[in-house]
């Protein structure tokens, strides 16, 4: 952190004096006055300025409508998300009076920044900027003001400057201006309180600063008013006016305060403050508005779909705040199991709990804890275990990416104050420590003297804990939230971008005591604003009267060629699974069965035995809690798709579509090329079975089938694409020359990728000796590849176009032209089979087409 400077100048005092007795003696020498006066409230950098984008990062010098606008509601800044940030402001030319200043304020957006200060006489580009009035490193988060005596260039018209030089991201100014302050001239720099939002039920004392902008003291008293109305009505719900009595010496402020205003009704409120003062010389800053929310505070939330809620320490049935400190008695769960301290994003190794503790339907034996404020009580993907080279920077400070709940990389989630935090090693820590005997034992966490990692100044002393009881409540209680740092690009302190919640498994289930909005990567607020935690709060998580049946996920089965299948499902309910039903239908009437197996700790399998072949089977599950009230649910369809599969192969279809699956996790996951295959194939009139071949370990294609159109992705190889590759040419095989077996295939990539293998290897052969494809390099090559086909080597997309049958070729007709619609970059090939797979193939002249 570089040391901060004060660089406001100023003439002497009995200079100024002089010059202003001068001013109001001689009644042919007008009033003082700025020749600039620039707070972009215009919402742009006013025609005469000049910026320049010095760095070539395509960003300069703008404005932008923001509440850290000094006054008004436009500020001029500018921003780099490199390190080389370097841009210049460069005022319109001015002619300079003698008395004339220039002045500014100015901030790092967070961090800190570098600027230089400059002025020209001759022009302004940027080498006739040869004078440098300051040179200003490490400028903080905070508003700074900025004034230099321009008397030394009276009668000369100059260009200044403010040079960016970066140091963090973004430097701010506002509030530009070149000339003279009035004799007379005080105005609202300032609106304190309210601020952006209030709780309803809170008294708000209202209250400004105001500033002597003019030359001389202010000595007579002058009334500052504040008013304050409803936005949506327009009323007026508060006004009030005090008379500012003491003395206020040039260039000074003074904080001004108003009696208590007491709100009635949430909604959204603007605020204006004003000065009145006699003979005033500039009314433009007389006046400041800004606002305010009045939002309510939720104290009890829920249920959600597992039947939780909370409740805060403000009802009367509440929890009471009652701190148990293990600071000095509890075990570091920084370095429980691990050699070394790691106190930024850190989850930690598991920590066994020493009792089930019931969370959302699941008995919880341990815990992961997150220096970033939450726990996970399950498997996580953020977790590395030590000595991992990744186990002490596996937390998670991204509270903002997704709502709560659905935040689905966060399984079994307790977000107590969760946020970007830090524990300093020997200052900061994360403690627990384990109490009571069976049935009412209860673990503590608590984390210690942390801070937030982004922003400045302030203490290490953020301190709140989690009390895990047996009996599954959860109570969190907040000794310190506000540890004064300030300065970041969002604030923090009292949870304003901390999330409190919990959340299930699979995230179809939580609640949300507050959160951080973030919309476009831009900090909106906390939600609700009205819960923002504060010292001695404590808010208690429970499970209440379960009137919620159980929750059931599925994963929807492809159509198979066994007469078998294994059906799971994810039952949970707080209360527990009573009963399990899977109704299920071959063609005729329904049959029920209960699970066969059950796999800890929520999963239930059902095993359908002697399929009759060519049917659909179509099912739905249901199941029945635990609870008094017997909640039942059926599960009937996923992402919206109904629940059956078909057992293949269908009676009388030849042709099968062999895909690699069209859902999440699967190769054509964005479902961009299936539709494509299934419109051709219904456009021709012809029935077809579809099959994902990824989707199964193991498979061999029916030989009822006479083609197999398939597709594939092949970035790089894959052990499955051998099986594939296998199977194909398995089903190739069994074909004669009077009865053949076709394959279509394609796929991108599979030149190059099979190219470098081993010649055992299935995919190798397959595309060589059954495809009769080659992998053949040339000098320069298009970004495509290629050299003939349907589109040519250098076009995407999807492109019409026709192949012709060849002589001795097995498919088609001789010289007959079939339409295809392939998706180009595509290749033809007409090549022979390699020597060494000769003995291996049948027909091993005959030419096969392929496009890819």
């Amino acid at each position: 952190m570089h040391m901060k400077k004060n660089y406001i100048l100023r003439r002497l005092q009995t200079t100024l004096i002089l010059l202003l007795s001068l001013l109001s003696i001689n009644s042919n020498i007008a009033f003082a006055q700025w020749t600039i006066n620039e707070s972009f409230e215009g919402g742009s950098i006013p025609s005469g300025w000049t910026v320049y984008d010095e760095n070539k990062d395509g960003i300069q010098w703008g404005t932008l409508e923001h509440s850290y606008a000094h006054s008004g509601n436009w500020l001029a800044t500018v921003s780099c998300y490199g390190s080389n940030g370097n841009d210049w402001l460069i005022t319109p030319q001015v002619t300079i009076n003698d008395g004339d200043v220039f002045t500014f304020f100015a901030r790092a957006w967070y961090g800190t920044e570098n600027m230089k200060v400059l002025l020209s006489t001759t022009g302004k580009r940027i080498r006739d900027f040869k004078v440098t009035l300051d040179n200003v490193t490490g400028l903080g988060s905070s508003y700074q003001e900025f004034s230099y005596d321009l008397s030394v260039y009276e009668g000369q018209q100059v260009y200044l400057a403010i040079q960016w030089l970066q140091d963090t991201y973004s430097l701010v100014v506002d509030d530009v201006k070149v000339g003279q302050p009035h004799l007379s001239d005080v105005g609202v720099i300032s609106v304190d309180n309210p601020g952006v939002f209030h709780r309803l039920d809170s008294e708000i004392i209202p209250s400004c600063t105001i500033k002597n902008f003019g030359g001389s003291e202010v000595s007579e008293d002058f009334p500052v008013e504040c008013t304050i109305t409803n936005q949506t009505t327009n009323a007026v719900v508060y006004t009030e006016t005090v008379s500012f009595t003491s003395t206020l010496p040039a260039s000074q402020t003074e904080q001004v305060v108003f009696p208590v205003w007491q709100p009635t009704e949430s909604g959204s409120y603007l605020v204006n403050m004003s000065t009145n003062l006699t003979g005033d010389g500039d009314s433009t800053n007389d006046t400041l508005t800004s606002s305010t929310k009045i939002v309510p505070h939720y104290s009890t939330g829920g249920p959600d779909l597992m039947s939780y809620r909370w409740i805060d320490s403000e009802e009367p049935d509440g929890p009471v705040y009652d701190w148990i400190e293990i600071s000095g008695t509890g075990t570091s769960v920084v370095t429980y199991g691990v050699n070394a301290f790691a106190g930024d994003d850190n989850f930690s190794e598991p920590i066994p709990l020493g009792f089930d503790f019931p969370f959302y339907g699941i008995n919880r034996t341990y815990f992961h804890a997150d220096i970033n404020g939450e726990l996970l009580l399950a498997e996580n993907d953020w977790y590395k275990p030590f000595p991992n080279s990744k186990w002490n920077n596996d937390g998670n400070p991204f509270n903002y990416h997704a709502p709560i709940p659905g935040y689905e990389e966060m399984p079994a989630l307790i977000a107590v104050f969760w946020d970007d935090l830090l524990a300093e090693e020997n200052t900061g820590d994360v403690y627990y420590q384990m109490f009571g005997t069976a049935p009412e034992r209860y673990g503590v966490i608590q984390w210690n003297n942390l801070r937030f990692v982004a922003g400045n100044g302030g203490s290490q002393t953020l301190c709140f804990e989690v009390i895990l009881h047996e009996n599954g409540d959860i109570i969190m209680q907040y000794k310190n939230v506000d540890n004064g740092q300030s300065g970041s690009s969002l604030p923090h302190v009292f949870g304003q971008s901390a999330t409190i919640a919990i959340q299930n498994d699979d995230a179809t289930a939580g609640l949300c005591y507050l959160r951080e909005i973030v919309e476009n990567n831009q900090y909106v607020g906390p939600q609700p604003p009205g819960n923002l935690p504060y010292n001695n709060l404590a808010i208690k998580f429970y499970m209440g009267e379960d009137l919620e049946p159980p929750i059931i996920r599925h994963e929807k089965v492809w159509n198979t060629f066994n007469d078998y299948m294994e059906l799971s499902a994810t039952i949970t309910d707080g209360s527990g699974i009573y009963s399990d039903t899977l109704y299920y239908s071959t063609g005729g009437e329904w049959q029920v069965m209960s699970h066969t197996s059950f796999e800890e700790p929520n999963v239930y399998h059902y095993q359908l035995e002697n399929l009759p072949a060519g049917a659909t089977i179509e099912y739905y599950f249901s199941a029945t809690d635990n609870s008094p009230n017997a909640n039942r649910a059926e599960l009937h369809e996923t992402d919206g798709e109904s629940l059956d599969f078909n057992t293949l192969p269908t009676a009388g279809v030849n042709i099968l579509l062999a895909m690699p699956g069209n859902k999440s996790g699967f190769q054509d996951y964005k479902n961009k090329e299936f539709p494509k295959y299934v419109a051709a194939l219904n456009a021709a009139g012809v029935d077809f079975d579809v099959f994902n071949w990824a989707a199964f370990d193991q498979y061999s294609f029916p030989d009822s089938y006479d083609i197999i159109i398939a597709y594939s992705n092949s970035p790089r190889y894959y052990n499955f694409q051998d099986t594939l590759s296998i199977e194909l040419m398995n089903f190739m095989d069994s074909g004669t020359e009077s009865m053949p077996k076709n394959v279509f295939f394609a796929s991108d990539n599979l030149p190059s990728v099979q190219h470098p293998l081993p010649n055992h290897r299935a995919i190798t052969k397959f595309f060589t000796a059954y495809l009769r494809g080659s992998y053949n390099p040339q000098p320069n090559p298009p970004i495509y590849g290629g050299t003939n086909g349907i589109a040519g080597p250098d076009s995407t997309g999807y492109h019409h176009g026709s192949i012709k049958g060849l002589p001795s070729s097995p498919i088609g007709t001789e010289n007959q032209i079939i339409p295809v619609f392939a998706d180009g970059p595509d290749v033809i090939y007409n090549q022979a089979c390699p020597s060494w797979y000769a003995d291996e193939v049948s027909n091993p002249d005959a030419f096969l087409f392929f496009w890819l």
